[in-house]
C-alpha cells in the first residue's frame, strides 16, 4: 500500500495518521525516533509497518506481482503498491468515509502542524502532494502513471522499469479485480479487536 492506503487505514487521530504518512521516512528501530515524536506519531509508524507485513505476506500481493511478469519482478512491490493507491482512489466512498476531496483536506490540516519536524524530503513532498491535489488525482490514470514514471526516475537502475506503462494498461482490470479481493481483507484485519501493533518495533 501507498501513501492514500496508509492514511485512510489510520484512523482519525491525527498523531496516528502523521505517523501512517511518515511509515517510510523514519527508519530503523522505534525507539531511535521517540525523542523527537510523540507516542501518537510512533504508534502510526508502527500501524504502517504492520499493515506492509500483512500485505507482503497475502497471496493477492503475489498474484499482483506476477501479473506484471518475469522481466519486473525486482520492482514490482512499489509499483503494485501505487496501482492499489490508483484502485483505492477510484472507489474510495465504497471503503471510507468522508469522500476523497473532504479526506484530503481533512489529511492536510492534520498533518500541517507536524511538517516542520519532518525529514526534508517528507516536507517537499507532502507540500506537492497538498499544492497538486495529488491524492485526489490519484483515480487518474495519466496521474498514477506519471507516479510510476517518477519512481522510476528516482532508482538506481530506472531501466528496470522500462515500458511498464503499457503492461499497467492491459493488466488493469486483473490488477483491479485482485486489489478488490484483497483491500477487504486488509480492513477486516486492520479493524480486528487482535490487531495491536503497539507492542512491536
Amino acid at each position: 500500500m501507498n501513501y492514500l492506503a496508509h492514511l485512510a487505514l489510520s484512523g482519525s487521530d491525527a498523531q496516528v495518521r502523521t505517523g501512517g504518512f511518515l511509515g517510510d521516512w523514519l527508519k530503523g528501530p522505534l525507539h531511535q525516533h521517540t525523542e523527537q515524536w510523540p507516542a501518537g506519531v510512533i504508534a502510526g509508524v508502527r500501524r504502517h509497518r504492520d499493515i506492509d507485513a500483512w500485505i507482503d505476506r497475502q497471496p493477492e500481493t503475489a498474484t499482483a506481482m506476477a501479473l506484471l511478469g518475469p522481466r519486473y519482478r525486482r520492482v514490482a512491490g512499489p509499483v503494485i503498491d501505487i496501482m492499489f493507491d490508483h484502485f483505492l482512489a477510484q472507489q474510495f466512498s465504497r471503503w471510507h468515509q468522508p469522500e476523497l476531496a473532504l479526506f484530503c483536506t481533512e489529511v492536510f490540516r492534520q498533518l500541517g502542524p507536524f511538517k516542520a519536524r519532518m525529514p526534508s524530503g517528507a516536507q517537499r513532498f507532502l507540500e506537492r502532494a497538498q499544492s497538486h491535489k495529488l491524492f485526489e488525482r490519484y483515480g487518474d490514470k495519466a496521474t498514477i502513471y506519471g507516479v510510476v514514471a517518477s519512481l522510476q526516475r528516482r532508482l538506481s537502475k530506472p531501466e528496470l522499469l522500462a515500458n511498464i506503462e503499457p503492461v499497467l494498461v492491459a493488466r488493469d482490470a486483473e490488477l483491479a479485480e485482485v486489489f478488490n479481493e484483497v483491500y477487504p481483507k486488509l480492513l477486516t484485519y486492520v479493524n480486528s479487536p487482535v490487531h495491536d501493533p503497539s507492542k512491536r518495533d
